[in-house]
């Protein structure tokens, strides 16, 4: 099968999408509009993005129909494929989608359809013109699926839920990870470790974590909060800051950013995994940590609430409400040794039913081969 894909060649969830099928032995080729080192098997293509902001709409125009023609000229003429498929509704699949290529398969990855169109004009239709024309579209969780149904009238039998999900080959094996990464982190081997693995967009509210700590501190006075990223609107240095104006920087560690391999020694480090989003899909993160035996605590968002459910396999806490996720962390840290356990076999149990990156990717093989017949 001859599979084309476009998409953020700097984004792991895309490059791990795109190596699962290369190392399934399909002829893969990618077009990007990041000229970063290309995926290995996969024949990668690079082409200029304009970028709008400051042109005139005639002008934006012009160049985002010269990106499309690169673009068709591409799949058209030189890799041919089986099928187109797009990660990212609006750039990426608008792009795609504007080829008339079919069949084109569309990956919405949460900010595309939750966000995006709701900042703006253009973006907003972007999408609609995109997700009208996909013949497939993958999300990761329901509440994606309805916002989609309702922005574009698309079929409801075209879109699947298709997770990034935990993967168990490649990093299941927990002797394998860093054993001594506490001992690097100078943290004792008893300490409690608060992970969150969002980074620092703001609507990760890394600054609500920051305004919890003092309150857990006071009720579990050796936990750790390890804040991991280096990317988002926010530098690392601004949650820094504010962690030294509120009293607490001696109990938080900012690593940076992690390269993928290496979040797993993190995850196994860790008694508690936070995502507290404003705005989200389903967190490849959390699957990760839930796998790895990290107790979840999330935000009161749909897609958090599709995989925990407050008291049995995690805590839900209120969208921004420092005193409440204090109140959950210091929960979760006091459970016994039994209900930790339960929960994360419970946990581990869900991941490998749903959330099985090996599974769900065959079966999206599955679906390519299907649209391939219907041609």
């Amino acid at each position: 099968m001859k599979i084309c894909f476009i998409g953020d060649t700097n984004s792991i969830h895309f490059v791990r999408w795109v190596r699962f099928f290369v190392d399934r032995q399909h002829n893969v080729s990618v077009i990007s509009f990041n000229n970063s080192p290309g995926i290995k098997g996969a024949k990668t293509y690079y082409i200029k993005l304009y970028r709008f902001n400051r042109l005139s709409i005639p002008l934006q125009n012009i160049l985002s129909w010269r990106v499309v023609v690169k673009i068709a000229r591409l799949v058209y003429f030189k890799i041919k494929p089986d099928i187109l498929h797009a990660h990212y509704v609006t750039d990426f699949g608008f792009y795609a989608s504007a080829t008339g290529f079919h069949p084109l398969v569309i990956s919405a990855w949460g900010g595309d359809v939750l966000l995006d169109p709701e900042v703006s004009s253009i973006y907003r239709s972007e999408a609609k013109y995109a997700l009208k024309r996909a013949n497939l579209i993958t999300v990761d969780c329901e509440y994606i699926k309805e916002k989609i149904l309702f922005m574009s009238k698309t079929r409801r039998n075209s879109i699947y839920n298709i997770q990034w999900g935990m993967d168990f080959e490649n990093y299941g094996n927990v002797s394998e990870y860093n054993n001594n990464l506490k001992k690097e982190l100078g943290l004792r081997e008893n300490t409690p470790v608060i992970l969150c693995a969002r980074g620092f967009q703001e609507r990760c509210n890394t600054d609500i974590i920051i305004k919890s700590v003092s309150d857990v501190i006071k009720e579990v006075p050796d936990a750790r909060f390890v804040l991991l990223g280096g990317w988002g609107q926010w530098r690392k240095e601004d949650y820094e800051k504010l962690a030294k104006e509120q009293g607490v920087d001696k109990y938080i560690l900012f690593p940076g950013f992690i390269e993928y391999k290496n979040l797993f020694s993190f995850y196994n480090i860790s008694k508690i995994m936070l995502s507290v989003t404003s705005l989200d899909g389903t967190p490849a993160s959390l699957l990760e940590g839930m796998a790895c035996g990290c107790i979840p605590i999330v935000s009161d968002i749909p897609p958090h609430c599709e995989w925990i459910e407050n008291g049995v396999n995690g805590a839900v806490v209120k969208l921004r409400d420092s005193k409440d996720l204090s109140k959950s962390i210091i929960e979760m840290l006091k459970l016994s040794e039994k209900e930790c356990e339960q929960i994360k076999n419970y946990n581990y149990q869900l991941v490998q039913e749903k959330g099985n990156h090996k599974n769900n990717m065959l079966y999206m093989e599955k679906l390519y081969l299907n649209l391939i017949s219907d041609k």
